[in-house]
């Protein structure tokens, strides 16, 4: 039924082709190395103050493994739907091959966008997770933590101070309070290894999904023992 419409399909070309645009504009923005948002959270360090509760701090993970795990469907089957629809192409059959590819462009359209969302929502956990250590024992701010996360290459090394640096420093700050919880701190130590997997070439998404689970279970335990800190600050 496809294959009798290939002027239809091949408009919906400029549709992803479009969207592809604007979705690497947004990836080159963020992580160019002088990006305003790195240059802003690091400098300026949010100065306005920010409102921690344990509402937000759930909220916020909540909607980060939502959209990890919406969006890692879409890519899954936007990357193999481009790579049948290029095997179709090769075998002589370029009409069905360009519909696949325009479909597949879509469907993989939708997932990094929803990708961006999880990044968004990720680095403001981030950000108000550094913010509950206090200064005397937080290796870095949190502005720091989340804008350097934005630096391409310096982020593989910068992944051991935002989030193993955060286990240790949580630890350091419930041993500081006396409250008997201990962040899971070779979980993150698991998720910087997985992340530096990433430059390894050859293995595909495999380090990106890995690192998207052990980011999910470090960050609720993290996220945890920062309620319990947040609850006894409230009753003292």
């Amino acid at each position: 039924m496809l294959s009798l419409y290939p002027s239809i399909f091949y408009s919906y070309l400029a549709v992803p082709l479009l969207g592809w645009g604007i979705a690497i504009g947004i990836l080159l923005f963020l992580y160019h190395p002088f990006n305003p948002v790195a240059i802003i959270l690091t400098l300026k360090d949010l100065a306005t103050p920010t409102i921690i509760t344990t509402r937000s701090l759930n909220r916020y993970f909540k909607l980060y493994w939502i959209c990890t795990v919406v969006a890692i469907p879409p890519i899954i089957l936007g990357v193999m739907g481009i790579m049948l629809g290029a095997v179709v192409i090769e075998i002589g059959e370029e009409p069905v091959g360009m519909e696949i590819l325009a479909i597949s462009s879509f469907i993989l359209l939708l997932g990094c966008f929803v990708v961006i969302l999880r990044t968004v929502f990720k680095m403001l956990l981030l950000y108000q997770l550094w913010k509950l250590i206090p200064t005397d024992i937080a290796r870095t701010t949190p502005g720091q933590a989340v804008g350097f996360c934005f630096i391409p290459i310096f982020n593989y090394y910068w992944a051991f101070i935002a989030y193993r640096g955060l286990s240790e420093d949580m630890n350091k700050t419930l041993q500081k309070r006396g409250i008997q919880c201990k962040v899971n701190d070779q979980l993150g130590m698991g998720l910087c290894i997985v992340h530096c997997c990433e430059l390894v070439p050859g293995i595909g998404f495999l380090p990106f999904l890995a690192g998207d689970v052990v980011a999910i279970f470090f960050l609720k335990s993290v996220k945890d023992d920062a309620i319990a800190l947040l609850e006894q600050c409230e009753k003292n």
